[in-house]
C-alpha cells in the first residue's frame, strides 16, 4: 500500500475484536511514531504502550469520547512537556500519532485505530495519575493524546 492509498482509505475504528496484537505489530506501530518528525528533531515525546485490559478500561473513563479504549488491544499514551512552554510539543505529538495511525492501517487494514485527545477537563488528572501509577510516566510530562488500536470489529 502506498501513502496516498493509506491516507485515502484509512478509517477511524471504535470497535475492536477480542484479539491481541502481536509483539511485532505493536513494535511496528510504536516505531512509526518514533520515526515521525519533530521540531528541531528534539523528539520530546514519550510513548507508553498499554495492553492490560484493566488499565485500558480505566483510561476509557478519562474522557467523554474515550470509551473505545476499553475494547482496544493496545493504547498508546503520548506524553509531552507542557506546551505553554513551546507550542510545537502538541504538533509533534500529533505527528507521531498520525504516523502510528498510518502504520497500523498499512498492516493489512486489519488494525483499526483511533486517535483522541482523550484527556481534558478533570479527566487528564485521572489519566496522568493512572499512567504514573501503572507505568511511571514521570514528572514534567503530561498525556495529551491516547491512540487505540486493535483488530477491527467492523
Amino acid at each position: 500500500m502506498n501513502v496516498s492509498d493509506a491516507i485515502r482509505t484509512k478509517r477511524a475504528v471504535r470497535k475492536f475484536q477480542e484479539k491481541p496484537l502481536t509483539e511485532e505489530t505493536i513494535r511496528a506501530i510504536l516505531n512509526a511514531g518514533r520515526r515521525s518528525q519533530s521540531s528541531k528533531n528534539n523528539q520530546d515525546w514519550r510513548f507508553i504502550a498499554i495492553t492490560d485490559k484493566a488499565v485500558l478500561k480505566e483510561l476509557s473513563q478519562c474522557g467523554e469520547w474515550a470509551g473505545h479504549i476499553a475494547g482496544a488491544a493496545l493504547a498508546v499514551a503520548i506524553l509531552t512537556p507542557d506546551p505553554s512552554e513551546k507550542f510545537q510539543y502538541l504538533f509533534d505529538a500529533g505527528q507521531s500519532a498520525a504516523f502510528m495511525q498510518l502504520a497500523a492501517w498499512e498492516l493489512g487494514r486489519l488494525i483499526g485505530n483511533r486517535r483522541d485527545s482523550a484527556i481534558y477537563g478533570g479527566g487528564w488528572r485521572r489519566g496522568d495519575t493512572l499512567l504514573n501509577r501503572e507505568r511511571g510516566a514521570g514528572k514534567g510530562v503530561r498525556c495529551w493524546i491516547i491512540r487505540s488500536s486493535g483488530v477491527s470489529g467492523l
